[in-house]
């Protein structure tokens, strides 16, 4: 994309309506909008919206009914939350918070109604409504770090979980905090698993990460570096999310949800900043897009058979679709030749004897 990349510094929307853009927050407080290229055409110049302000935090949301199937930009900064209509070239709204903005999430708390932009700062947790209106504040013991939405206690609502400093994990349905869990160090990461309700990874500033399900720890594992982005994807096509993590040393790695075994893991030559999924090359299919602090951007389709898999050297389970700064056609993929059972065989017999180690 031909800027730096900060840490959990970009998302991908659909900001126009129609084309996915990925939003990049630079230097110089500027937001970078990067157009993948179509398939079958071309990618269009990248943009730049200027800000008056540093960005804290990156996110989008659909605020708007009229525009259903169009995001709203989220920037946070360290003391204001601003929500931008590319569409339109125009502020949604802007509202000032002292407390600054660290980590930014949308959602309906416990199946309120309407849902609400949540930011959370220096010990504190507010929501706004899609006018910019605080609809909600209370108050946390330390500086939130990460913010996700949960059926953390299987009730059909989802709990807002507020990951902060000061080694917790809360989850709220309203002012006061349902339960609260105490981790060994700061949390960084929180990442819920939308086919299992209740379940949801976390990763801490020591190296540390792992699987919850509701207040019950199913696998957890220490690893050298530190966890700078962290999402969920089928990479390896069996119909189960793996955890996606992305480390300081450049290390990509997906490991099972339910027991934390190694499905796939490589090397890149810098850290890995941010993680997302989402249909960036407009192409009707979900990839997982991985944003390196270089400013390089790689791609990752889910793995459909044993020759794709072998296509990596071993039965890992990912298949790169592009690994410069613009997507493209996939290059270098095989054939379906291999039934989805014969790929879980595979990484079933290539990782039978593995352990969650780092």
């Amino acid at each position: 994309v031909g800027c730096r990349i900060e840490p959990g510094l970009a998302c991908l929307g659909r900001f126009e309506g129609d084309e996915p853009l990925l939003a990049v927050a630079t230097g110089g407080n500027r937001v970078l909008l990067h157009s993948s290229a179509r398939v079958g055409g071309t990618a269009g110049p990248p943009r730049f919206l200027n800000l008056s302000c540093e960005v804290t935090s990156i996110q989008c949301a659909r605020l708007d009914p009229r525009h259903p199937g169009r995001d709203i930009l989220l920037v946070g900064s360290p003391s204001s939350l601003l929500a931008y209509d590319v569409h339109d070239n125009s502020d949604r709204f802007f509202v000032q918070v002292p407390e600054g903005v660290h980590t930014v999430a949308h959602g309906n708390l416990h199946n309120s109604q309407p849902a609400l932009t949540f930011v959370g700062g220096n010990c504190s947790l507010q929501g706004f409504d899609a006018e910019g209106n605080e609809s909600f504040w209370t108050v946390i013991g330390g500086t939130a770090s990460s913010l996700a939405f949960c059926d953390a206690d299987r009730d059909g609502r989802q709990e807002l979980l507020v990951g902060s400093d000061d080694f917790e994990i809360r989850a709220f349905q309203s002012e006061e905090s349902a339960f609260e869990i105490t981790e060994t160090e700061a949390i960084s990461h929180l990442c819920p698993f939308p086919r299992h309700s209740s379940r949801f990874a976390y990763g801490l500033t020591n190296g540390t990460i792992g699987v919850y399900d509701g207040q019950t720890r199913v696998w957890r594992v220490k690893a050298k570096g530190q966890v700078l982005a962290m999402t969920v994807f089928d990479i390896d096509g069996d119909g189960e999310d793996e955890l996606i993590t992305g480390w300081s040393n450049g290390k990509l790695e997906a490991r099972r949800h339910d027991d934390g075994e190694v499905v796939y893991r490589e090397t890149l030559d810098c850290p890995i900043s941010v993680l997302v999924t989402g249909d960036f090359r407009n192409a009707g299919v979900q990839e997982l897009i991985c944003c390196l602090a270089s400013g390089e951007v790689r791609g990752y389709s889910s793995a459909t058979s044993v020759s794709e898999l072998g296509a990596l050297g071993v039965a890992t389970g990912g298949v790169p679709i592009a690994n410069d700064t613009a997507f493209g056609t996939a290059a270098g993929r095989a054939s379906p030749t291999s039934s989805a059972g014969q790929v879980m065989d595979a990484i079933k017999n290539a990782h039978r004897a593995s352990s969650p180690k780092a």
